[in-house]
């Protein structure tokens, strides 16, 4: 700043004319102070080409003439001036006052205005004014308004302070307290919602999946005890069948047996009757006992031997049994369907043995599974191959020239 004039006036204090207006130091050397007349009496920051003192006034030559001003009223400044709030807009609708301004998110602009009072100096004031919570830093200007047009949700503070000529500052500055609102989707409630919302999602998507499960839960539960039922009606269709197995003795040999024992009782052959009686009891009794799904083969040679016996009682001489075990079939360990061979026994002395001919069973193994034949004579010796099923269930063919019953 360039210097262009200055003096002493008669209390030792220097006055300075400047290019950019009119200055006061006073104070002693390492104390000093400097004065600004900005806005004193007019002087704002304009050319002071000559500054004198001359008793207790001041003159000060400027461009467009001198000015005489008492040194009273330089030394003496005028009072700080109040600085008020005048309105304050919110997108361009006035807002009543009030210590706190709520903006709504999209609400714009914010307009504040405020005004300087001062007897004085009111043509000379400058305002000094900041957004706390935006930033800390002090703004300076004449205009008695400020406008902010996007701010970011939080919470502000508005201050506004006077400056007059003199520098001299208001002693109170005026405040505003404002909150901007975020938008919903980033207030507390709406995360607290979303979070509700997401934890309800998952509850019920883990009661969902829950009853999904259990549902397929009890769906293999009802398949398992299907299964399991009609695994236990296979098995008591099968436990039927060998029933009706054990029970296919043929009815007219239980008939003529009955009428067997009736005849000798007839011809008095007491003797004959009770041994008859005895045998068919004993075949009767193992029918019972072996009521087994699987009995030892020993047990089922045996029921055969008395079947046999008893018919050889009814048909005297016309009935031989032969039976040719392999060895390593070992009988007594062997497990066989009870009732398995007597029914092909039965069918074959009715139809497949003629007058005196033997009867012979062969028992062995044949590719890991266990063969019982015998060889027919009469019309099934018509037959030209033999055949061995493979299949579990009991089979007779009087065609062929063997009969499997186990494979």
């Amino acid at each position: 700043m360039i210097c262009w004039d200055l003096c002493r006036d008669q209390n030792n204090e220097l006055w300075i004319g400047t290019a950019g207006g009119l200055f006061r130091v006073i104070g002693r050397p390492g104390k000093l102070k400097v004065v600004d007349y900005w806005g004193v009496l007019g002087l704002g920051s304009e050319k002071i080409n000559a500054v004198e003192a001359i008793g207790t006034d001041i003159f000060i030559g400027k461009d467009d003439g001198l000015l005489k001003v008492p040194r009273s009223i330089l030394a003496n400044p005028p009072p700080p001036p109040i600085v008020l709030l005048k309105s304050v807009r919110v997108n361009n609708q006035p807002i009543i006052s009030a210590e706190r301004i709520a903006i709504k998110y999209g609400q714009r602009p914010l307009s504040i205005e405020y005004e300087g009072l001062s007897f004085r100096e009111s043509q000379n004031i400058r305002y000094r004014y900041r957004l706390l919570g935006l930033n800390t830093r002090w703004y300076e200007t004449t205009n008695e308004a400020v406008e902010y047009v996007d701010l970011r949700p939080g919470y502000y503070t508005f201050e506004v302070i006077a400056v007059n000529g003199a520098g001299a500052s208001s002693r109170r500055s005026s405040t505003l307290d404002l909150r901007v609102y975020p938008p919903f989707w980033r207030e507390n409630w709406f995360y607290v919602l979303v979070t509700a919302l997401l934890i309800l999602t998952i509850v019920l998507y883990v009661r969902a999946r829950e009853q999904k499960l259990r549902r397929k839960y009890e769906i293999e539960n009802l398949l398992m005890k299907s299964s399991r039922e009609n695994s236990e009606l296979q098995k008591r269709i099968s436990d039927l069948r060998m029933l009706a197995l054990r029970l296919q003795m043929n009815p007219h040999f239980i008939f003529n047996a009955l009428n067997t024992i009736k005849g000798y009782y007839g011809q008095e052959k007491i003797v004959e009757a009770n041994a008859f009686i005895g045998k068919f009891a004993r075949l009767l009794r193992l029918n019972l006992d072996y009521s087994d799904a699987l009995i030892p083969l020993d047990q089922e040679i045996e029921l055969l031997k008395i079947y046999v016996q008893l018919s050889q009682i009814r048909y005297p001489g016309k009935i031989q049994l032969e039976l040719e075990i392999d060895p390593e079939l070992h009988p007594d360990e062997l497990l066989i369907p009870s009732m398995l061979i007597q029914p092909f026994v039965e069918n074959a002395v009715i139809h497949g043995v003629v007058p005196k001919e033997s009867l012979v069973i062969f028992g062995s193994v044949l590719s890991n599974k266990v063969v019982f034949w015998w060889p027919l004579c009469g019309m099934m010796a018509l037959a030209e191959k033999p055949l061995i099923h493979t299949n579990f269930a009991m089979y007779t063919n009087l065609w062929l020239h063997k009969s499997p019953l186990i494979a």
